[in-house]
């Protein structure tokens, strides 16, 4: 069984934009991380029978983003070496991945070394 994390974006928040690759991949991952369920597309999200869970609670136990993002990144990379199937799975993020999204890129720093496969 090999970990692996593929990151996806929600978009800016109408569901009708949501590629359908990106639902296929949700629906398919052995589980669905969000970065906060402060978002317009997690609801449809539910209509479609994709459970997500949520990382708002690191919020509340930080006091400042940078170790908000910290615990994210390496949460993600634990949750996917003890996901029960070779699925992997999906943090889902609003807007672009790769737009100012630091939990990606220190995703894309550190997988690599924990062999954490990411895509």
């Amino acid at each position: 069984m090999s970990a692996a994390i593929t990151v996806v974006g929600l978009g800016s928040g109408n569901p009708d934009r949501l590629t359908v690759g990106i639902l296929k991949t949700m629906q398919q991952a052995s589980k669905v991380y969000v970065r906060t369920m402060s978002h317009p597309v997690i609801e449809a999200l539910g209509e479609l029978g994709i459970q997500a869970e949520s990382f708002d609670h690191v919020y509340e136990a930080h006091d400042s983003f940078p170790e908000v993002y910290e615990s994210i990144a390496s949460a993600l990379m634990n949750l996917a070496k003890a996901a029960e199937d070779d699925r992997g799975i999906v943090y889902a993020v609003p807007g672009h991945p790769m737009v100012a999204e630091a939990t990606v890129r220190l995703l894309r720093e550190r997988c690599p070394e924990q062999q954490v496969s990411l895509s």
